[in-house]
């Protein structure tokens, strides 16, 4: 929730994260390397607070990249995130396929949480998204999964409740991007740049860093 004081309405670092639609990894890069300068108001619990005049350039930044990424000629796949859906609603899947192909991303999409196990379990992942509510095997017990065995993936859980206890029980695993639905095309265009960002690769070799809601 904003929070006022003296007139003026600040956000928390999650409430930025979530109206830009960046990891907080990426965001903090930013503020440390004076991208789009500085904040130095604080709550009380030494939060970092945000004016609508911080969140304007950061979404402004934050649009810069997504259209940069969206345009860049000539990217070869080899060079880019491998990337798998797991959500058991086609028409999730097949809006992240029509939207990255588009861009040459490479992208494979299950429905199925044994099957999208054994996908993993041959072929290596940098980013994977993840319905949190999955049949058989739900969303928190596949996390684990998954960490097990792909470690080193961006991982982004998709949820049409991102304050849910769920939501904070996955989050007991590791860090990991939040993606509240519904979304479009340009919501996922920005959480794979931000993801990709945030991991600082070029190559479809992810160190583990990722975001975490707060």
């Amino acid at each position: 929730m904003p929070i006022v004081i003296n007139s003026q309405t600040y956000y928390r670092t999650s409430e930025v994260c979530q109206m830009a639609g960046i990891s907080k990894a990426t965001l903090f890069r930013w503020l440390n390397t004076g991208i789009i300068g500085n904040t130095v108001r604080k709550d009380r619990r030494g939060w970092r607070l945000f004016n609508k005049e911080d969140i304007t350039r950061i979404k402004t930044e934050a649009g810069t990249i997504t259209t940069t990424s969206s345009r860049m000629p000539g990217k070869s796949m080899d060079i880019m995130p491998q990337i798998l859906v797991i959500d058991d609603e086609p028409i999730v899947g097949q809006l992240f396929k029509d939207t990255l192909e588009k861009h040459k991303y490479p992208v494979t999409t299950s429905r199925d949480s044994r099957e999208a196990l054994e996908v993993i379990a041959k072929k290596h992942f940098d980013l994977i998204f993840l319905d949190l509510k999955m049949p058989e095997i739900d969303g928190i017990e596949l996390l684990h999964h998954i960490r097990s065995m792909n470690n080193h993936a961006q991982v982004a859980i998709i949820t049409g409740n991102p304050s849910s206890e769920l939501v904070d029980r996955a989050m007991e695993q590791g860090p990991f991007m939040v993606m509240k639905k519904p979304f479009g095309n340009d919501d996922i265009l920005k959480a794979v740049c931000s993801l990709t960002l945030s991991a600082g690769t070029k190559s479809s070799k992810m160190s583990p860093k990722a975001n975490v809601k707060e």
